[in-house]
């Protein structure tokens, strides 16, 4: 069953306005165009080619910590930039000049 809204061109299959269909449609979405809030199942990473990116739970804790090592925890910073800041509370910040 649709419902057209609008107007519907049976030769070329083109339809405006909106349809809802009910059943299945089937087919391989190849030719669609525009954007639709459509969501494909089974996608890998490779489908979508991510497929080099390693997995969150693929590094070692030893990589996680070398990463946590790299971000520093201190920060340099005059008066006036202090004053002028809301610290954040994991920083510790060393005054200079």
């Amino acid at each position: 069953m649709a419902r057209l809204s609008d107007s519907i061109t049976y030769g070329n299959h083109a339809i405006t306005g909106d349809v809802n269909v009910g059943g299945t449609l089937t087919g391989d979405g190849s030719g669609l165009t525009g954007t639709a809030p459509l969501r494909a199942t089974s996608t890998t990473k490779a489908d979508v080619g991510l497929g080099s990116v390693r997995d969150v739970d693929a590094y070692s804790k030893s990589e996680v910590d070398q990463i946590n090592a790299d971000i520093p925890v201190w920060e340099e910073i005059t008066q006036a930039a202090y004053d002028a800041i809301t610290p954040n509370s994991s920083t510790l910040y060393v005054v200079v000049g």
